[in-house]
């Protein structure tokens, strides 16, 4: 019952196991497998892993992978903190990929822990957790450094999308931006403290056109009529100068 409750994402951030195959005489069967990382840049790569069980559909999931390297108060290296996106093709783009959101985000310590993080994507890190492992202490300083070193990554993580074209609406859905869920005395809200400083600060937004640019030099139009409607020259006028895209 354990093996098939992992399936094959749960050797997503795994070192040294690649493979897992399972079964019980004259009973069901399971194989996972993660293939070897394709690196797309310096802390980013592509991971690959499948799965096929017995009475399920067969598993390919793709996905993107970056890591932070963190170190301990005399600067020892302590492991690193990762984050994970979902991928899927892009329909009209052969070759090309797209970030989706997850339904369900548990905060993985190499497996997945009870603590869901109310994300879009994946977060693991070498977190100190409770003795069943299943769970983490939040009010632990190495734990409280290892979220705020998470907010950073998931900045650089943003840029990279941005200069890859894959910081779309899509990529946007996974972001931490409710905050409710996010308010200052949640496990995640330095995460969407980052990510707001981030779209005030840098040029992230997707526009309309294609572009990217800073919060105040955008607005938030619902239909797709009213975009048409009005231009970014005209909606500078009607509302603020420093405008420069829907």
């Amino acid at each position: 019952a354990g093996f098939r409750h992992l399936g094959p994402g749960a050797l997503l951030f795994l070192r040294h196991i690649e493979e897992i195959t399972w079964g019980v005489d004259d009973g069901p069967s399971g194989f996972y497998m993660r293939y070897s990382p394709e690196a797309l840049g310096n802390n980013v790569k592509r991971v690959t892993v499948i799965g096929q069980e017995t009475g399920q559909p067969e598993v390919d999931q793709n996905w993107l992978v970056f890591h932070r390297n963190v170190f301990s108060a005399d600067q020892q290296r302590e492991g690193r903190v990762e984050i994970a996106f979902l991928l899927v093709p892009k329909t009209d783009s052969p070759g090309s990929w797209a970030v989706k959101p997850l339904a369900s985000s548990p905060l993985v310590v190499f497996f997945p822990t009870v603590v869901e993080s109310h994300l879009g994507f994946l977060v693991q890190g070498p977190y100190r957790t409770t003795p069943g492992r299943d769970n983490i202490v939040p009010s632990d300083p190495w734990n409280q450094n290892l979220i705020a070193e998470t907010a950073k990554l998931l900045v650089d993580a943003m840029c990279w999308m941005r200069g890859s074209g894959m910081l779309d609406v899509s990529a946007l859905c996974c972001l931490p931006l409710d905050s409710e869920k996010f308010a200052p005395e949640t496990r995640f809200a330095l995460l969407f403290d980052a990510v707001r400083s981030a779209f005030q600060e840098e040029a992230l937004l997707p526009t309309t056109n294609g572009t990217h640019v800073m919060s105040h030099q955008a607005k938030l139009a619902r239909r797709q009529e009213l975009r048409e409607l009005f231009s970014p020259q005209q909606v500078a006028a009607l509302l603020d100068p420093d405008v420069t895209a829907w």
